[in-house]
């Protein structure tokens, strides 16, 4: 399946001559495309995956040096053909090697004290230009690991997520001229095609289900069997809570993983945000978790959406970093935790209820931060609800309201709490809601627009 990460690692191919390091959750991609650069882009590569080679990783997490690094990847490989200048070395699960060394820590300190870690040594390894070098892991964000993951002037780093909607539409055979169309009727505020407005809603409610991850989408293309994806999901989910139970710091891992855990739930209930109090953790009031909720962030399995008590320009200036919405990264595990099969079907039927809003919600967080938006907001008034989302343009707020539902007999949604903000803050020159609905202008400032139209609202293009 094509994504569009692709580009960028044949780019970072031809033309840069740094070691590259992809980041990102569990089963997002990572291997599959490391591996379509090595054989498009050189003319010799060999992989090394510390968590299906016990005798790797043991070698690997005790290295002293460029010499043992060669030694020991020849030892594990015996004569790989590896051609010097045109070779290229996929070091995959690179996490493994820096747990293995946490635990060094304590049973070999000497040990670990004179040996160096593969990421710090390969400022060496790039200078010494014999091969060219791919380093993937997960969960490598949290600072469990204690080592700059952003190393100046020998390594790039390429952040990975799941599929988002333009590369679930690839993988559904739709070429760029469908995007292309879909595009020009978003920047020229255009009402789509009915016929292909209708077939885009289906794929995008197929899309809520499916998620991105693309083990899922490949068998959803080759089967369109959505119990089998349902066990793929799970399977998914299981290892996520496996990797919070095994890297999280042992002081946090009964909280880390009821946290992720009541995602799903939390998400769903009638405030969205997430209360802490729902936790059965002793005194969790006087607790201060936002340090748990960002390590599931900086492992890729959850999408912090922070409250502003202020809805005016920067919104950072008014954040509540212990008041937020968790989001899942991938809309369709979120689906597979939450939804029962009768959901999935009027889901699937256009027959979503306001309590099936959270899973449409999530793709929208999803498709924000996988284009850009790092930083998700949103504002909510005690009296009027609400505003799901509040994105930066220049210096200028665009709120976003998503719906799930029915539109009233006009075409038109209620959102009492998006009319309040704008007549709040004066300065919001635009505001879209997001629904079933095609392009239809509400007023001077509101724009309906569909909801797969959430592909478009990257920070460029607002």
């Amino acid at each position: 399946m094509k994504r569009k990460i692709d580009v960028r690692l044949d780019n970072w191919a031809k033309e840069r001559a740094t070691a590259l390091l992809i980041t990102g959750a569990r089963q997002v991609g990572k291997t599959y495309s490391a591996r379509r650069c090595m054989e498009k882009n050189f003319a010799t590569h060999l992989e090394v995956n510390f968590s299906r080679d016990p005798v790797a990783l043991d070698l690997f997490s005790r290295l002293s040096g460029k010499d043992d690094f060669y030694a020991k990847l020849s030892l594990v490989k015996g004569k790989s053909g590896l051609e010097s200048g045109s070779g290229c070395v996929f070091l995959d699960e690179i996490q493994e090697v820096y747990i293995r060394r946490e635990e060094m820590k304590e049973d070999e300190p000497s040990l670990l004290r004179q040996t160096i870690d593969p990421i710090t040594l390969l400022k060496g390894l790039v200078e010494d230009g014999r091969y060219r070098y791919i380093v993937s892991g997960s969960l490598l964000g949290v600072s469990l690991f204690g080592v700059a993951l952003n190393p100046v002037g020998y390594m790039d780093s390429i952040e990975m997520f799941p599929m988002d909607f333009q590369e679930y539409l690839m993988a559904k055979g739709l070429g760029d001229e469908v995007t292309d169309y879909l595009r020009g009727c978003f920047e020229k505020r255009k009402t789509v095609d009915d016929s292909i407005h209708r077939r885009m809603l289906s794929l995008f409610r197929e899309y809520v289900l499916v998620g991105g991850m693309p083990e899922a989408v490949e068998s959803f293309i080759s089967f369109s069997d959505f119990p089998k994806v349902g066990e793929i999901q799970k399977q998914i989910i299981a290892g996520y809570r496996k990797d919070v139970s095994k890297y999280a710091p042992k002081e946090q891992r009964l909280l880390l993983i009821e946290a992720f855990d009541g995602l799903p739930s939390e998400l769903n209930a009638r405030s969205k945000r997430y209360k802490k109090t729902h936790l059965s953790i002793d005194n969790i009031k006087n607790k201060d978790i936002s340090e748990e909720f960002l390590w599931l962030k900086e492992a890729g399995v959850a999408l912090p959406c922070y409250h502003v008590s202020d809805p005016f320009y920067p919104l950072r200036q008014s954040e509540e970093r212990k008041v937020m919405k968790l989001f899942a990264s991938d809309v369709g595990l979120l689906s597979a935790a939450l939804l029962s099969p009768e959901g999935r079907i009027a889901i699937l039927n256009g027959e979503s209820p306001i309590n099936y809003g959270a899973p449409y919600e999530n793709a929208v967080a999803e498709e924000l931060w996988a284009h850009g938006n790092k930083f998700l907001y949103y504002w909510n008034d005690k009296k009027e609800g609400e505003v799901d989302f509040l994105t930066e343009s220049g210096s200028s707020l665009i709120p976003l309201e998503v719906k799930s539902g029915k539109p009233k007999r006009d075409g038109s949604y209620n959102h009492l709490a998006l009319d309040h903000l704008l007549s709040i803050n004066k300065e919001i020159k635009t505001a879209y809601v997001l629904s079933s609905s095609n392009v239809r202008r509400e007023s001077d400032v509101i724009w309906d627009m569909p909801i797969y139209f959430a592909q478009f609202l990257d920070i460029e293009a607002l």
